[in-house]
């Protein structure tokens, strides 16, 4: 992975970096389901439901669908409410595009899953920064333990 440059205020705290993987995701029940030898541009007239332009999620995507030669599909909804993306996902029929560790309960109450689309997968490589000067909060070394617990652990898949 890249190495991040940190100013000189700000350091990158080397056992606090994980990855996370994300996925073309659609209801249990999604008509595409039933598809043999699914392609990334058979979704491309399905309603997506997605995270606005400028976001990370949003542009993991597009690359996503570059490398596969093909424009934007049909983004139908963008939200930054992760309820309501879910929501539509799960209910009404839409393709989302987001990380594992979102949709996970979703995922394990047999509501969503991946869509079987082969290379429509991309993983990104999270780090926790903190200031270089003063005493860190409290609660903030709690979240770094927690984080550094996270990070620790193998990847699920």
């Amino acid at each position: 992975s890249a190495e991040v440059e940190t100013g000189d205020e700000i350091e990158a705290i080397a056992d606090c970096r994980w990855q996370d993987r994300s996925n073309v995701i659609a209801a249990t029940s999604h008509p595409l389901r039933s598809k043999r030898k699914l392609k990334l541009a058979d979704t491309m007239n399905e309603q997506w439901a997605i995270t606005p332009r400028g976001t990370a999620p949003y542009r993991q995507m597009q690359q996503v669908f570059r490398t596969h030669g093909l424009g934007l599909p049909n983004i139908a909804v963008e939200t930054r409410s992760i309820i309501a993306l879910k929501s539509l996902v799960t209910h009404s029929g839409f393709l989302g595009w987001m990380p594992e560790s979102i949709y996970d309960a979703e995922r394990r109450a047999r509501l969503v899953n991946v869509l079987d689309v082969p290379g429509a997968s991309s993983t990104r490589t999270l780090t926790a920064f903190k200031r270089r000067q003063g005493i860190m909060p409290a609660p903030a070394v709690k979240l770094l333990e927690e984080l550094r617990r996270l990070a620790a652990r193998p990847a699920k898949w």
